[in-house]
């Protein structure tokens, strides 16, 4: 919002539901999430611990074949962060005000309700894939999410360890770490993946909690993101498993992209052209993590090899 009102110097409105539940996890980024909040909404140091997050200067890869434990580490100078969405949630509408922003409390159940000239579409995951294309590759499907209370950062970097299931992540926050078991409902059962949690927390000394979320998902994009009414973002337009936090450079990617629309060095058809291959490409890369494997010898690994081997002969 910030970005459009002050690149198009156009009127602002961002409709929201308030009965409607935001999503809770995301809570990692990359380097274009730090810079474009220091950028559009004046976001520092003080600012990211009012919002309970902590610096991240990389991620730390461990249990993948070929790799063993290795921090891949953001260029020297350059950090992203991690932090609360919750928080996240209530400081954004404050700042985006200050800037001019229309905010509006309504519920909208289609375009015709907006008075607008155009729409950038956000209403989350859709309840049909009748619009959208699966992803052809990803592996995994459900996630196991534990709330670890610490008092912390613990870490500046973001976890992401091969276990037996599939994989899990490790978000370092002020009071608590966030760890999500990625996996695949169809080879394992949420029960196995709970035992697996508690053997990775135990293992690297997280404290286990009752502060629990699982939830299962698909990975797919929209056929068409950018139309004459409307360019769909967010979950609205796709989704993929979050290895390396890509969501966000994707949604600031659509934006740029609808800019370059506005300003006509670019037409629908060719921007929706661009989106296919920039899923297409974040896909393999997210896939080069399952291409050599990892220490287990499980089903899950089993699966996953073959799905990463096609996608490495497309993509080559």
């Amino acid at each position: 919002a910030s970005y459009f009102r002050k690149t198009l110097n156009t009127e602002v409105e961002w409709i929201f539901d308030s009965n409607t539940p935001a999503q809770s996890v995301g809570e990692g980024s990359t380097i274009p999430l730090a810079r474009g909040f220091f950028n559009e909404l004046n976001m520092n140091y003080s600012t990211l611990d009012y919002l309970g997050g902590s610096i991240k200067k990389g991620i730390r890869k461990i249990g993948y074949n070929g790799v063993g434990d290795y921090l891949h580490e953001f260029p020297l100078g350059e950090h992203a962060i991690h932090f609360s969405s919750k928080m996240l949630q209530s400081y954004i509408p404050k700042v985006l005000e200050s800037k001019g922003v229309d905010i509006v409390d309504k519920l909208v159940t289609s375009h015709d309700d907006v008075d607008a000239d155009y729409i950038i579409d956000c209403t989350g995951a859709p309840k049909s894939l009748e619009d959208y294309d699966e992803a052809e590759y990803t592996t995994v499907n459900a996630a196991h999410i534990v709330q670890s209370p610490c008092r912390g950062p613990l870490f500046d970097y973001t976890f992401t360890v091969a276990r037996p299931f599939g994989w899990v992540f490790a978000i370092p926050l002020a009071d608590r770490t966030s760890c999500g078991y990625l996996y695949n409902k169809n080879i394992n059962t949420l029960e196995e993946v709970e035992e697996d949690m508690k053997a990775f927390m135990s293992e690297f000394n997280f404290p286990y909690s009752d502060d629990i979320n699982s939830l299962e998902f698909n990975s797919y994009h929209k056929k068409e993101v950018f139309t004459e009414r409307a360019t769909y973002n967010g979950n609205a337009a796709f989704f993929l498993e979050p290895m390396e936090a890509t969501s966000v450079g994707t949604v600031d990617w659509i934006n740029r992209t609808v800019v370059a629309m506005m300003q006509k060095d670019l037409d629908f058809k060719t921007a929706n052209s661009f989106f296919k291959r920039e899923i297409k490409q974040t896909e393999h890369m997210i896939m080069l993590h399952y291409l050599n494997g990892s220490k287990y010898n499980t089903p899950f690994w089993d699966a996953a090899k073959p799905r990463a081997e096609a996608s490495a002969k497309e993509m080559v």
